[in-house]
């Protein structure tokens, strides 16, 4: 099996964190570690086709995953102005740490 692309393991990992924490199970570690990459200001989200979607994220609003320039860019529908920016190597480190 090829490996998942970061946007698309990212959007999974908080589709995954978010279901937990409305099942009462764990904690928000995850949601923390995220919305330090919030970014009250951005340009548009780009007119391209997203890379990948986190259905739980945004508040249920989703979050439209694109990369640029070695970040990861999440736009949540509904919440203009701002996104998330998350560096690729934060996310490789993530990926390093959820395996261990």
């Amino acid at each position: 099996m090829p490996p998942v692309s970061p946007a698309r393991w990212l959007a999974s990992a908080q589709d995954q964190a978010l279901a937990a924490l409305w099942r009462g199970e764990g904690s928000d570690a995850f949601g923390s570690w995220l919305a330090a990459f919030w970014r009250p200001s951005a340009r548009p989200e780009p007119a391209a086709a997203p890379l990948a979607i986190s259905v739980l994220g945004g508040g249920g609003a989703g979050v439209r995953w694109h990369e640029e320039s070695g970040v990861l860019l999440g736009y949540v529908p509904g919440r203009p102005g701002g996104c998330y920016r998350v560096p690729l190597a934060a996310i490789f480190a993530a990926q390093g740490a959820r395996a261990a």
